[in-house]
């Protein structure tokens, strides 16, 4: 199968949407409307070398950022990002459930192929217009094996 990166940061929004409620963006935004969330970039990696070249993988990593409050409202944006930030039984909004509960993204990749899933704590994150907002990450990766 091949890796469409645009599928799958569309197929990720999709399925968090979906699950949630939370409004997505599939591609980094140069202004939010809190809370909602998006899909960045994420740091290259490499999985073992031998293992590459033997089975043919292809990998991303990619970052769901949710962001819960505006610059200077701190503890609202902290309650409002709880609800997201849960996981398991009664966690309706829960981001990583939501990403869990449809491994195929949406249909982008096979079933099973998200190997690596954590949820960061809350913490500031910078836009790009320079505002700085509450939020959390989770970076999700995902290894294709190419044909």
């Amino acid at each position: 199968m091949a890796l469409n990166v645009a599928a799958v940061r569309a197929g990720l929004a999709f399925v968090i949407n979906a699950g949630t409620g939370l409004p997505m963006s599939a591609w980094e935004v140069d202004s939010v409307s809190p809370p909602c969330g998006f899909v960045a970039a994420g740091d290259p990696f490499m999985p073992e070398p031998f293992e590459a070249m033997r089975d043919g993988l292809c990998q991303i990593e990619l970052i769901v950022r949710v962001i819960g409050g505006q610059p200077g409202s701190f503890s609202a944006g902290v309650q409002a990002l709880d609800q997201y930030m849960g996981s398991g039984t009664g966690q309706t909004k829960s981001v990583l459930d939501a990403i869990y509960d449809d491994t195929t993204l949406n249909g982008a990749i096979p079933a099973g192929n998200i190997r690596a899933v954590e949820v960061s704590g809350i913490r500031s994150i910078e836009m790009s217009d320079a505002r700085v907002y509450v939020g959390f990450e989770i970076p999700v990766r995902i290894f294709i094996t190419r044909t």
